[in-house]
Order: structure tokens, then sequence, then C-alpha cells
């Protein structure tokens, strides 16, 4: 897509105030500088019923909806390691989706009651613009409200807005808080809902679908841009599309021509085979009607490309959480991202005989009953998700985890693609310095845990864990093809993670790559020299910092207690990888707050232990702490002394260059190695 291509707008309508029935009118009434106000006629309402005098009532409102909203934004970004002080300012979009508004309903019931800043806590366009203005992000803001697919449409708008680069980082999200009965019997005239409360997916006891609560929010940017800054890759975005039904029996009524042409569409466009598709998530509310019609139209694009022996496994994650309605889309998309990194797919509960219009033996169609293996086609873990509004707008998705996309994009890679990245470091600098900040610094170590995300360790444990098949495959390249004994770094060449965590690459695998370099090298981690790889014969364990912060001494020590659980319920493998990849997430890809926990480990065993002891306790910083550095100006004999080093040893001279990449970092605009600074040489 050519990111400067015009836009045509080829048709306009509107309905204004002041008899403005369409575009002239309006123009007129601009052209001739009248004013359209007016009093509200009595027919409407009665104005003078509901004044009242005081305009500042003190108590504000805002709708729990956005407050989470607000939450699990902060949590996926902290899941993404980036920090506030990093997206502020920045030029990140958000697509927020805004569906049903108990909240603000209950507050209209009593006019009287209504808080004086009710609208800023309430109003559809805050489930957007509130994330940014919080966040303080500059890209585009909207909400979107297109029913059951909100989420998964505002998705397929962020995708929209990354590809032809308005933005270079966008946040999708949507919460449903259900706090009265009035949409249950709303919806229950129109027998959408089941009477049992739960959704029974493709099952023969499918009369309507159970509504569900929750909030959930994902982070996009553009796969190459994500490798560049060594960011976690829990799945990739092939395609996705949107379309609507049009005109059909009545408008909550789905279309399977409209369905099954978005897909065709979307895998045409992505020129990606459905064949190679293993699983299929589905919109799968329950109800008698949308049921048979979303399955046929799948079955319209896959039926011819798959088999009895190998058939589309179905499901969907409304049996399992209900209808979330407007985050429903996202809560597919998190389920089926989580079953790529781990290579297996859930059951779809609630699932005991098909529904008797559904032919899905017919169909070479089959319902997840069960855990089970990703099924392996082709080499690659690729699964569809859809989903379909009460008023006729659909939206698709297609998800690989990282390395199916290598495999099926760059099949020259797929062979041991780790032996492509010599000095195996992200952004290509062979020293393990960094140029973006340190965001992936050398080792794989980019937002996290070996075995398992971080997630926010403020309220989560995350202790979840990769199962990928294949070990020799890092989180991508851009250009990574260099061989095994290329003593060049590739830029932009390790993301360290497979499937959203660090499994692929690991330390020894690095360590292997580094002794074939021809310059020696200073391994840097966690601002630590790794003793490890030095000439030193000395076994003593390697000391880390460990640090957390939060807002307050509370939610710093509820860290603490959630950290510890967390080691004392995971497994792992190798404990100096282990705390390598903490040590970098705490300390590199955290935001910084005011108050502070540290502590210098050398063991798991070791960190459980300063947590439970008052070496732990929370500090709060009252001010930005200041580091100066001191030279002499001159050696101890003469001016210079050592420059002639420079010209002599290679290796006093890449220690040299080194700091001098460290102090631009840090904001000099002078550099070492100029003539003129040779007396700070020395």
């Amino acid at each position: 897509m050519d990111n400067n291509t015009p836009i045509a707008i080829i048709g306009m309508s509107c309905r204004f105030a002041g008899d403005v029935t369409n575009p002239s009118k309006l123009w007129d009434l601009c052209a001739e500088g009248r004013s359209a106000w007016s009093e509200i006629p009595s027919t409407r309402f009665n104005m003078e019923g509901i004044y009242h005098p005081n305009h500042a009532k003190p108590n504000t409102s805002l709708d729990p909806q956005f407050r989470l909203q607000l939450e699990t934004t902060y949590e996926a970004l902290e899941s993404a390691g980036i920090s506030l002080q990093q997206v502020a300012g920045s030029d990140t979009s958000v697509f927020a989706g805004a569906f049903f508004r108990d909240y603000y309903d209950a507050h209209f019931r009593d006019p009287e009651t209504l808080p004086r800043f009710l609208l800023m806590g309430v109003g559809s366009a805050m489930a957007s613009n509130r994330i940014s203005h919080w966040f303080d992000l500059r890209g585009p803001s909207m909400s979107i409200d297109t029913g059951c697919s909100t989420t998964l449409t505002a998705l397929h708008q962020a995708c929209q807005n990354l590809r032809c680069g308005e933005s270079k980082m966008s946040i999708v999200g949507g919460a449903n808080v259900m706090l009265n009965p009035d949409n249950f019997v709303s919806m229950s005239t129109l027998t959408m809902l089941s009477a049992a409360g739960k959704s029974y997916t493709f099952d023969s006891r499918a009369s309507g679908y159970g509504r569900g609560e929750g909030s959930a929010t994902v982070v996009l940017k553009r796969l190459e841009d994500a490798l560049r800054d060594g960011d976690p890759i829990r799945s990739v975005i092939r395609a996705s599309g949107s379309n609507q039904d049009g005109k059909t029996d009545t408008i909550t009524t789905p279309s399977q021509d409209a369905q099954q042409q978005l897909i065709r569409a979307v895998y045409e466009k992505s020129g990606l085979d459905p064949a190679h598709t293993a699983y299929f998530e589905a919109h799968g509310t329950g109800t008698p009607t949308g049921d048979p019609i979303e399955a046929r139209a799948i079955a319209s694009v896959f039926q011819e490309r798959k088999t009895k022996e190998q058939p589309l496994i179905i499901g969907s994650v409304k049996t399992n959480v209900g209808h979330t309605e407007t985050s429903s889309g996202l809560a597919s998309i998190i389920k089926v991202t989580k079953a790529l990194e781990n290579g297996q797919i859930p059951p779809s509960i609630n699932y005991e005989k098909p529904n008797g219009r559904l032919h899905l033996d017919e169909w070479n169609m089959k319902v997840a009953t069960e855990l089970q293996p990703w099924p392996k086609i082709a080499g690659v873990r690729r699964a569809s998700v859809n989903n379909f509004g009460y008023g006729g707008t659909n939206a698709h998705v297609i998800l690989e985890d990282l390395e199916s996309y290598f495999h099926s994009t760059l099949p020259r890679l797929s062979s041991g693609i780790s032996n492509g990245h010599t000095n195996a470091i992200t952004n290509g600098v062979a020293n393990g310095h960094s140029a973006t900040h340190l965001n992936g610094l050398t080792d794989g170590h980019v937002n996290g845990y070996r075995q398992g995300e971080v997630d926010g360790l403020s309220n989560s444990s995350a202790n979840d864990s990769s199962t990928s098949d294949t070990d020799e495959l890092s989180n991508g390249s851009t250009d990574g093809t260099s061989s095994p004994e290329s003593t060049e770094p590739v830029k932009g060449a390790l993301n360290g993670l497979s499937h959203g965590e660090i499994e692929a690459f690991t330390r020894s695998k690095l360590h292997k790559s580094r002794s074939r370099e021809i310059k020696p090298t200073l391994d840097v981690t966690n601002g630590l020299v790794d003793s490890r790889l030095s000439n030193s014969s000395s076994s003593r364990p390697q000391s880390r910092v460990i640090a957390l912060s939060a807002r307050d001494e509370s939610s710093t020590q509820n860290m603490a207690n959630n950290l510890r659980s967390y080691l004392q319920t995971t497994k792992v493998e190798d404990e100096e990888l282990f705390l390598d990849d903490l040590a970098y997430t705490l300390g590199q890809r955290r935001s910084v707050f005011p108050w502070v926990a540290a502590q210098p480990i050398q063991s798991i065993s070791g960190l459980i232990k300063a947590i439970d002891t008052e070496r732990f306790t929370p500090a709060r910083s009252t001010e930005r702490p200041k580091i100066g550095f001191v030279f002499t100006g001159q050696g101890a004999q003469w001016w210079a002394m050592g420059r002639e080093l420079i010209d002599a040893y290679p290796v006093f001279t890449q220690c040299l260059q080194e700091c001098d990449e460290y102090l631009k970092d840090f904001g000099a605009t002078w550099s070492m190695m100029g003539r003129e600074n040779f007396m700070l040489l020395t």
C-alpha cells in the first residue's frame, strides 16, 4: 500500500438543525453566517422541570468500563516491555470499543443527581480519548461500536492505521461490564439470550448466548518495527478485513454470503492457503440461527481444502467466558495467540451433540472437545478468528506464530535461523551495547522470563510457558541471513523470544556464537559485565540487581509478593538465564515510579529469601539521583598520556569507541575520539 495514495470522497449526506437536510443547505447556512440555534421545544421535554441552579456539583463519575481499559492498557504496555516514559508523546493510535453503557444509563434515571462531569466519564468518545489523554498518546484516537464485532473491527482499523504508516504503534481495547438488568430485558424480548445463561456453541442445546464481562487490550506494531525494537512478538496478524451484510431478512440476521466473501477475500488478499489453517475461532454465540449460518460460511471456504483425516478444528471462547460483547473479539484473539504460543488447541466446552442443522463430518469440520496438540500442516501454525455484529458488521483476522511466519515467507531461514545471528544481539551492536536504550541487550533478554511472561507483576504471577517445537528459530530477522562464521552483526536480528517467551535462543547458543567473533567484546547484562564470558577462571556466581517499582509502598510490596509466588511455582531449567531475563525485564523494560524495592541477588532461592526480609523493603526516592564523572584532565606524567595506544592496540581503541557510544546515548554532544578531547582519555 502506497502511504501517499490520495483518498477520494465520492458521497456525502447530512442532516442538521436549521432545516439543513443536505450538504448544499449546510453550505448556505455557513456562507450566510446564520445560526441554527433555537430553544428546545416543550414537545421534546420540559427544560424547566430539570433545571438545577447549582451547576457545580462536586461529584464526578467514570464508567467502570473505561477504568478497566486504563488498567488493562497499562498492563498490555507492561507485557510489551514498554514503559510510560517511552510511550508518552508518541504517535501511538488508540481504537477502543464502546457498546453497552449500563453506567451511563443508570445515571440518567435520576437527572437531579447527575454529576457535573458525567459526560467526561461516560461519553462514548472517552472510551478511546481517555486512554490517549492519560498516557499522552498523540496518534489517531477513536471509539468504535459495531456491536458484537466491535473490538475485532477496531483491530482491523488499527492494522490499517499501521499499514499506511499513520502511526508506529497502536492500542486496541474494549470492556464490558453489566451493571443493570435493562439490556437483559431488551435482548430477552428478541430471544437473543440463553435461558441457561450459557453459550452452547454448535450444540443441539443452543438457544441463545450467555452474557459475560471482561476487558481486553492488545498493543500492535508493524512486524519489522517490533523486530528492530526487540519487542516480544506474541503472534503475527497476517491479514484482516471487514465488511457488511447489507440487506438481509432482518437487520439482526447474519449473512452467510457476506461472511464467506469476507473470509475468502482476506485469504486471497494475503495469498494464504486455507488448507494450511488448522483452527478456526468462530464467533459461535450459541444461537440457533447464527451458528448454522456461520458454520456454512466456514464450510464454503474450507470444505474443499480440508479432509476427513485432517478436518478444520473449530471452537469459541464464548463457551468459556460467555459472550463478552464489546471485548469478545479481543478475547478470541488472545485465546488463539496463547494457543499458538503453546502449540495446543483448547476444547470448546458445553458441546455434547451437534446442532441438527450442522453437517460437520460432511463439511470436514470438527469441534474441539479436548486439549490437543496443534496439527502440523505444512510446517505452520495458522488460525482464523471470526466476528459478526448484531447489525451486520463482520470482521475476520488470520493469525500465525512468528516461526510459522518465517517458515511460510522465508523458507531459507526456517532451518536454523539462529545460526545467522552471529553476534546474537539485538540492534546489531557487537559489544552488547544497544542503540535504542538497551532495548534488547544481548542474550535475547527481551521483556522477560524465559518460561513465562511477566504481564504485570502488580496483579499477576505470569506463569505461562511456551511449548515451541522449534528451538532453532529466533524471534525474528529483518535481514539475518549471515553465515555462522560471519563476524559482522545482523541489525535488527534478534527478538529473543519464541512464541512470546524467551525460548528459542538459549544462552549457550549465544555464547557459542560469540566465541567465533574475531573482535573481542564486552558482554553486558543489566549493566553488569558477564563474568562467565570473561577470561577469568573465577566460579563465583554472578550478582544481579532485581528491582521493583510502583507509585506507592503497598503496590510495591504487592509486586514483591507476586514475584515470590511466581518464583515458587515456576519450573526453571536454566537458573542463570532465567535470572538474567528477570533482571533485564524488571530493570530495563518497566516504568520507573517513586517507590522502589531493589536487592542484588545470585540465585532464585536467595531472591525469595530477600523478599521476606527487610532488605527488600520499598523505599521512596525523593529526588532524581545525579551522577557525576570525574576526570583528572591529564596523565600522571604528561598531557594526553596513553594516546599512542589508540594506534598501537585495537582492543584499546575498541573500548574507547564503546565508551564513546555510551556517552552519546547519555546525551553527550561531543566525542571522546576527537583530537580536542584526548585529554579526557587519561
